[in-house]
């Protein structure tokens, strides 16, 4: 077992694979559980939300003090599920520069797990041994 993680490649391999478990329970827990993380970053504020499947990022400029908070919202068949229409708008005001990006979780913990299995399973190339002594050469006579 100690020769299968000698080297880097291995070792990040599982680090990879932890990661990519991490973003799937996030998936997981995102059908049940909306999560909504705010924080400020110099005069941006930004926002992170997890719900059905879907994470989403908005980031604003914005003129008053520094903000962070988490919360989390159970989702029940009634609940409202978050709409990208919720932050439509704040595109209306030219100042605060918004933006936003939105992707599927799987996009992300999918790519993590391929490369995780790749690392650990592929095998190892094996290193070049000489035969020969150290400072010899074999061309010469």
């Amino acid at each position: 077992m100690h020769t299968f993680f000698h080297g880097w490649r291995r070792k990040a391999g599982v680090v990879t694979l932890v990661m990519a478990c991490a973003f799937m329970c996030l998936w997981l827990r995102s059908r049940v559980v909306m999560d909504d993380i705010q924080f400020s970053m110099g005069n941006r504020q930004h926002e992170i939300m997890m719900s059905n499947g879907v994470i989403e990022w908005g980031g604003w400029n914005r003129d008053w003090g520094l903000f962070w908070g988490w919360s989390s919202t159970p989702v029940t068949p009634d609940f409202w599920r978050f709409s990208p229409a919720a932050w439509d708008g704040m595109y209306d005001e030219p100042d605060i520069r918004f933006e936003k990006w939105r992707t599927s979780c799987s996009t992300i913990s999918t790519p993590f797990a391929i490369t995780a299995i790749a690392m650990i399973l592929w095998p190892r190339q094996k290193q070049k041994t000489s035969d020969q002594p150290a400072g010899t050469n074999s061309n010469s006579n």
